[in-house]
Parts: structure tokens; C-alpha cells; sequence
């Protein structure tokens, strides 16, 4: 006899699933890198002109 669980989705859904789930990080990590990012440009500094 074996010891199955009978419960336990088919290993063919398992692997679908775990697929799925590493090909949408995959996809989340492209599009992380392929987002630009702004360019932090430093304040002019203001002259404090006193008459």
C-alpha cells in the first residue's frame, strides 16, 4: 500500500502554481530594473543680499 494523501492537489496544479508564482517575480524584477529613477539635483543656494 501506499501512503498517499489524498487531500493534496495533483503535482501537475503544484508545479503550475510554483512556476506561476517564479515567473511573475521574474517579471516584477525586469520591472523594477528598467524603472528610472529621478535624479536628485541640489538646491541652488540662495544669497542672502542685505542693502
Amino acid at each position: 500500500m501506499s501512503s498517499t494523501d489524498l487531500d493534496a492537489p495533483p503535482l501537475k496544479s503544484l508545479l503550475l502554481a510554483i512556476v506561476a508564482v517564479l515567473g511573475l517575480h521574474v517579471l516584477a524584477a525586469v520591472a523594477l530594473v528598467a524603472i528610472k529613477t529621478p535624479e536628485l539635483k541640489p538646491e541652488p543656494k540662495k544669497r542672502d543680499v542685505t542693502t
